[in-house]
Order: structure tokens, then sequence, then C-alpha cells
């Protein structure tokens, strides 16, 4: 059974509070699965989240030196999360483009790096937002190995997005 929004909330909270890197505690693990399965997957579900004050402890889970399971879960649900306008301001407000930019300079592995490329593209969505991503710098992290995946529809989002200057580094030949 999925936990209650506002459990969740409390678990998020309590997680980024807590001294030291984030630990994989059941009860975060429960309340990322239910965020990502259920509650942001829902319509009006990521604006849900990111009115009771779930967006800002979100991002403070996202560190390289936490666990791994939860850095997954924790980007799956900002993904999710960025799939709507209001979720989309306030991650680019609190600092949401800076952190993923720091991850991908992390090494990150794969499954990480992918999640990373997903919400960065959800956030350029909008001009404002392709144009914070361009001008974090970090697309050219974005690896050429997954042809489908997210790096890729990263790079798409970025090369359309009305306003934004033209990307000297997409390689469009490939």
């Amino acid at each position: 059974m999925a936990e209650p929004l506002g459990r969740c909330v409390d678990a998020v909270r309590a997680a980024a509070a807590a001294p030291g890197p984030v630990r994989a505690e059941p009860g975060l693990l429960r309340a990322l699965l239910s965020l990502r399965s259920r509650h942001t997957r829902r319509p009006g579900g990521a604006a849900r989240f990111r009115e009771r004050g779930g967006l800002g402890p979100l991002l403070e889970l996202l560190g390289p030196d936490g666990s791994r399971r939860v850095l997954d879960l924790a980007l799956s649900v900002l993904g999710n999360c960025c799939t709507e306008p209001g979720c989309r301001r306030q991650a680019r407000s609190l600092g949401g483009i800076p952190r993923l930019v720091a991850l991908l300079s992390s090494s990150p592995p794969e499954s990480v790096l992918n999640r990373v490329a997903r919400t960065l593209a959800n956030l350029a969505l909008e001009p404002e937002g392709a144009r914070d991503v361009l001008e974090a710098g970090e697309c050219p992290q974005c690896p050429p190995v997954s042809l489908g995946g997210s790096p890729w529809s990263l790079i798409g989002v970025l090369g359309v997005s009305p306003g934004v200057s033209e990307c000297p580094w997409v390689p469009w030949a490939l």
C-alpha cells in the first residue's frame, strides 16, 4: 500500500534535515517509492507535493555522498515533478539546476546520469529553464552513448527551445 502524501513529505523532510550523508532508511525508501509510483504521476500530484513544501527537501537529497538508491529515487521523483510548470519554476528558484550539474561532475553511474538528464530536459521545457540549463554549462557532460536515452532528449530540447541561441556542441552530425 502506498504511503499518504503527508507522510511522504514528512519522511523526505526528516531525511533532508538529518546530519551527514543521506541513508537508505526503510521509511524514506517507502516514501520515495510512493511519491514516484503514485503521487507525482497522478494529475495534480506534483503540484500537491510542491504545495506541501516537498521540493526543497527533495532537492536536499541530491548529493553524490548519500545512498545511491535514495539518489535514484529522488531524481526520478524530481523528474516527475518537473513535468508540472509550477514545480519547474520552484525547482529552478531553489537551485535545482546547479545541484543537478554538480551531480554530473561527480562521474555518476549511467542510471543517475540518465535521470539527471531527464530532469534537466524537463526543466528546460520553458525558455527560461533552457537558458538556465545552458548557462549552467552542464550539457557537454552528456555522453554520446545512449542514443535513445535522456541525454539525447536533453540535447534535443535545448536545441529547439525558443529563445535559446545555437548550441555549438550539439552533435547533430552523428
